[in-house]
């Protein structure tokens, strides 16, 4: 995943000066929500349904995930703390330890007496602890099991840097990042026990005293839902809290002020359109092709009017390809910038179009910049019912709960769908001349024909051939007689039964579908296959055997060109791979194949090329898989379905509602097409052992089933989240769908969070106070794995590549990133690369069962997720083998980095003739992830020297075919090949520890993002008992601020943090009124403050505690008097 940070620009980005309005501070109050749906099926293509939402919904989006950290010193490991987490402890999270010894404040000796440096690292060692201090505590019978853990975890925080103590304990490796940091570790390593013992002391910490402010839970918060007048196309409904009055909408007529259309709009269009002018949020649920994307222009223009920032995120990267030229071409160029994974241009521009991954790890970034996201008032995510898909569903909830709430949110889904008309499909026959032979005299030759299987077999009228079993197998065998015995009699035919597989697939149908087609002016066509490697076979078979030609001599001239100018960046050898010269003999034809996935992807410039000439007119055929179907704008007149079964990785299962309906929802083109038509290619009468009436009765007539939530909490998101807090972790818990949809399933996702916590503290990732160590802030630098834990611990056994060079290193992380089947029986012909990935599974049988041991899953495939019955603890650790270490390109990575031609590589990879696609897509993730790596070993552990010779490799690697500029773009600047770049450290505390004084209000931020208005006591004797009395008093004069309690604040990475929030927002609306006021203070320690609940309070690591809601309300105390609608009768 791209790890680019999106840079922040103002500039005059409004599109005229004429629409250029003041730049305003003030905060949106907690949104509403408006839902437009579809009631009926539509007459029309015109016909949609719109859902709008006011942002917010009852829930604080304003905690957030941290991004990155650095362990150059001891200030850098960050503290875990938070809110009302009374939950925390069921989490397995308790109070910190004491607070390290900080090396800069010791007199050490700077020799190092150590046994051993580690290679490569400049400050790594190894220390022998025979007969040391530290050894006989290791030894001693009080530490054992929970208490060996926490003192490990003491002593890895008191040195600041990762320690590792063999099981025999007699050695320690040491993973130091700088000279001070090696130095101190190896003074305290050498202490005497007693010493030792007391520099790394463990606290128990005291009963939280009486009187502190507690927080009443935010998330306990009622909606309401409104249901707005009645269309005849489309129902509109809003939701907001109850506690926000919604104004009733004399009239929904958008004014269009700052956009004008060239078409006339939809009355779901319209509505929409007049709730993103009301600053509401707004879900459209509409079908395929009904015009969604007008909303989103318009919320986009609305943004730039306010001379704000807008974000569009689709869900695949030739989606965010599209977008990007398309509203470039509505805006400007230079108004748009895009942020996929291998692509970053102009990140500042005021429209930015990026993967929806992108803006997940960027919402994790807003720890280290609060401010990162104050620029924009818009996003757009396009296939918001991405929600609800297993593997990926997690970042779209995530980016909903952690967006700030000023940030209006435009969400498009295509769940609806038209009219649609059935009607009856061709059977499989047997020619009438061949009746008597096949049925035979008394149907002994059927009999014959079916010996030894348990099926039917009848011809009905017209020659139908019926075949049917109780058992699949019996059937497919009983169909292949058939088609056998016909084949031999001189009829080509084959079964067409779609339980079969693809290859039953009769090309003769197709070809004389297509020509029907051809003849009734129903092309282009878009012919939906779910096999990657059909796709094409079907494409060549009717193109060559068939000699089926759809282009003109006008059209092919047009295709030549824009081949010659797409494959121009391609090298001669390239250019005579396989798939390179059937995807052109194809599009000279007419026809164009697109598709991607793991079995045989395509190449990544061939696959735009095709998008391109579709979306001109220049292939009238397309054969794709269902990605052509999301988002992508490519409506043809006719859609056709080779097969309504698919391969979901799992099992062969019938298509979804949802699912037929995305895809057959291409068919008819806005503006152009009165209806689209839907062709189904049947290949018996039954489907998966159903009659096929029936399935296709259900596709066409039953609603889609409702986006299901799946939400889990993934290893990523919960290092992230501690590392800002941890209390961030129940924040996240409690704002998931699921709590609402599905409290059991939710109350069990917590338990398995509080089981994950106890995994990170055993494995030294996070201590038992909920501190990132070490080790676990080099986990969060790798956000593209999709197991940190695993590569972070592999980093650390093979020693960061110290003895490996850039090729074998590229070569054993290529088993990170390979997808689809494993394949361990290739030959590496690097016996170090062989050792390496040893090592690799060693620490993955280790880590699983770690995992299952608290009976969590070690993948996607373990065991644990369908347990056979309750006996079946978990698997033996080979499932996470072979789904997170796949070796079966890691001979071509090798040969790749080591600088052999593409053609080369990829026979070492053992994939099938035109399956290149899927080596570059392999080698460009495992691209990203060495740019992540290489990060690791220069910031993380202190080895420049190997993420110099890697970032080297980086260069060699982007070569050929895999830097070949996009159809799309063109050529752009490489900004991916570069390193990330270092982040700055966290700013030093001004005040110390103890310090009791007043300051400005504003310099402090708030701990939570809400508070009661009440308080529990007075604040000062016989004062007010609430904030704005408080605040009218000191205005007033009654009470001076030396009669209140002085607020307790800390310091946390980059500002002090109240832990009085009611006091401070007393005093932050007196502030508003007189810049001269100022509030008491007492900083506290660390400790000091963890004894205050300080770990049960923070909860605005995201945000920076730069304003605060008050509970049951929509109110807020910010640092503006526009932000502070809470009190604004003070000063109006």
């Amino acid at each position: 995943m791209e790890s680019t940070t999106l840079k922040r620009k103002r500039e005059d980005w409004d599109l005229t000066p004429e629409e250029v309005r003041e730049d305003q501070t003030q905060e949106a109050p907690v949104p509403q929500l408006s839902l437009l749906c579809d009631d009926s099926a539509m007459e029309s293509l015109d016909s949609s349904s719109v859902l709008t939402l006011p942002r917010g919904c009852g829930v604080d989006p304003e905690d957030r995930d941290e991004d990155l950290d650095h362990l150059a010193s001891a200030d850098v490991v960050p503290r875990s703390d938070a809110d009302h987490l009374r939950q925390l402890d069921s989490l397995g999270i308790s109070a910190a330890q004491d607070e390290p010894l900080n090396a800069d404040e010791q007199t050490v000796d700077l020799t190092f007496k150590s046994d051993g440096r580690l290679p490569q690292g400049p400050y790594w060692f190894r220390k022998s602890l025979t007969n040391t201090g530290l050894q006989t505590l290791l030894r001693s019978e009080r530490l054992t099991g929970a208490a060996f853990v926490h003192w490990m975890h003491s002593l890895i925080r008191a040195c600041n840097c990762h320690v590792q103590v063999s099981q025999d304990l007699c050695v320690a490796d040491v993973w130091a990042t700088n000279f001070g940091v090696a130095a101190n570790a190896e003074r305290i390593l050498d202490l005497p026990a007693p010493e030792l013992e007391e520099a790394i002391r463990l606290d128990t910490w005291d009963a939280i005293p009486d009187g502190c402010e507690e927080d009443e839970d935010p998330h306990c918060i009622e909606v309401s839902w409104v249901s707005h007048p009645s269309h005849p196309s489309f129902s509109h409904h809003t939701v907001s809290p109850s506690f926000v009055n919604i104004p009733s909408a004399q009239s929904f007529s958008p004014s269009l002020e700052v956009w004008t259309f060239k078409h006339a709009l939809d009355p779901v269009q319209s509505r929409g359109i007049a709730c993103v002018e009301r600053r509401e949020s707004v879900l459209l649920s509409a079908p395929t092709s009904a015009g969604k994307t007008a909303v989103a222009v318009y919320a986009v223009a609305m943004a730039l009017h306010e001379k704000k920032r807008a974000i569009y995120t689709t869900p695949i990267k030739a989606l965010s390809n599209q977008k990007f030229l398309e509203l470039g071409k509505l805006f400007g160029g230079q108004y748009v910038g895009i942020m996929t994974g291998d692509t970053v241009i102009a990140s500042d521009a005021p429209i930015v179009v990026m993967t929806l991954e992108i803006l997940h790890s960027m919402l994790y970034k807003q720890a280290r910049d609060p401010n990162l996201m104050d620029d924009f008032a818009y996003v757009i995510i396009d296939e918001a019912h991405f929600l609800g898909n297993v593997e990926r569903g997690y970042a779209w909830e995530e980016v909903l709960i952690l967006l700030p709430l000023h940030v209006r949110l435009v969400l498009l889904s295509a769940v609806r769908q038209r009219a649609i008309i059935l009607q009856s499909q061709p059977k499989w026959r047997c020619p009438y001349e061949l009746l008597p032979r096949f049925i035979g005299r008394k149907g002994q030759n059927l009999k014959q024909l079916m010996a030894g299987l348990s099926a039917s077999v009848r011809v009905a009228d017209e020659g139908i051939i019926e075949v049917r079993a109780l058992d699949c197998d019996v059937e497919r065998e009983a169909k292949l007689r058939v088609t056998r015995w016909l084949t031999n009699q001189g009829a080509l035919a084959k079964a067409p039964d779609s339980s079969s597989g693809p290859l039953s697939l009769q090309v003769e149908d197709l070809e004389r579908l297509l020509s029907l087609l051809w003849y009734r002016k129903q092309l282009p066509t878009i012919g939906f296959c779910f096999d990657k490697r059909m796709c094409e076979r079907i494409a060549l078979l009717l193109a060559g055997g068939k000699r089926m030609d759809f282009s003109s001599n006008a059209a092919k001239s047009k295709i030549h060109a824009r081949l010659q100018a797409g494959l121009a960046g391609l090298d001669e050898r390239d250019k005579q791979l396989a798939q390179v010269k059937h995807c052109c003999d194809l599009l000279v034809r007419g026809i164009g194949v697109h598709h991607g996935g793991m079995s045989a992807a395509q190449l990544p410039l061939l696959r735009e090329i095709v998008e391109l000439l579709f979306a001109d007119g220049l292939l009238p055929v397309i054969f794709a898989t269902e990605t052509f179907a999301i988002g992508l704008n490519m409506p043809a007149k006719s859609v056709i379905f080779t097969d309504v079964v698919k391969f979901d990785g799992r099992a062969r299962r019938m298509l979804n509602v949802s699912e037929f309906r995305q895809m057959s929802g291409r068919a008819g083109r806005r503006g152009l097409d009165r209806a689209g038509y839907v062709y189904i290619m049947l290949h018996s009468d039954q489907i998966l052992q159903q009659p096929a009436t029936t399935v296709l009765t259900k596709l066409y007539t039953e609603e889609p089933s409702e986006v299901v939530n799946c939400y889990r909490m993934r290893w990523a998101s919960l290092l992230h989240l501690i590392s800002a807090g941890p209390a961030h972790v129940y924040a996240m818990l409690s704002r998931s769908l699921q709590r609402f949809t599905e409290p059991t399933v939710a109350m069990s996702r917590q338990q398995e969070a509080r089981r994950m916590v106890k995994v990170l503290q055993e494995l030294d990732f996070v201590d038992k106070s909920g501190v990132t160590l070490p080790k676990g802030l080099l986990a969060c630098h790798l956000f593209l794995a999709e197991d940190a834990l695993l590569v972070a611990d592999i980093l650390i056994a093979l020693r960061g590549f110290e003895n490996y060079s850039a090729a074998q290193s590229f070569a054993i992380c290529a088993a990170f990133v390979a997808e689809g089947s494993y394949n361990d029986r290739l030959k590496i012909s690097d016996s170090a690369v062989c050792e390496g990935l040893a090592i690799c599974r060693k620490v993955a049988a280790k880590l699983a069962a770690k995992l299952h041991s608290h009976k969590l899953p070690c993948c996607t495939k373990c065991k644990l997720l369908n347990p056979i019955s309750a006996d079946v603890l978990g698997c033996d650790g080979t499932e996470m083998i072979k789904t997170r270490l796949n070796p079966k390109l890691c001979e071509t990575a090798l040969q790749w980095a080591s600088g052999r031609d593409f053609t080369s590589a990829v026979l070492s990879s053992g994939v099938a003739v035109g399956g290149e696609g899927f080596v570059i897509r392999a080698l460009r993730r495992l691209d990203e992830l060495m740019r992540e790596i290489t990060f690791v070993l220069r910031h993380d552990l202190a080895s420049p020297e190997t993420a110099r010779r890697i970032q080297q490799a980086r260069l060699l690697v982007r070569r050929g075919v895999l830097a070949a500029p996009s159809a799309y773009l063109g050529e752009a600047e490489d900004r991916v090949a570069e390193e990330i770049e270092e982040e700055p450290p966290w700013p030093s505390q001004t005040w110390p520890p103890g310090y009791q004084g007043t300051v400005d209000a504003f310099d402090i931020g708030f701990s939570q993002a809400s508070c009661s208005a009440n308080f529990h006591q007075p604040p000062a004797p016989g004062g007010p008992n609430d904030i704005l009395g408080l605040a009218k008093a000191l205005i007033d004069g009654r009470v001076q601020p030396a009669q209140v309690n002085p607020i307790k604040i800390h310091w946390f990475r980059h500002r002090y943090y109240s832990l009085d929030n009611r006091r401070l927002a007393a005093f932050r609306l007196w502030r508003l009124l007189d810049k001269d006021a100022k509030v008491p203070v007492v900083v506290l320690s660390r400790n000091q403050a963890l004894r205050e609940r300080w770990l049960r309070k923070f909860t605005t690591g995201f945000t920076g505690g730069r304003k605060i809601r008050i509970t049951q309300t929509d109110r807020f105390v910010g640092l503006t008097r526009e932000q502070s609608t809470f009190g604004s009768s003070l000063w109006s």
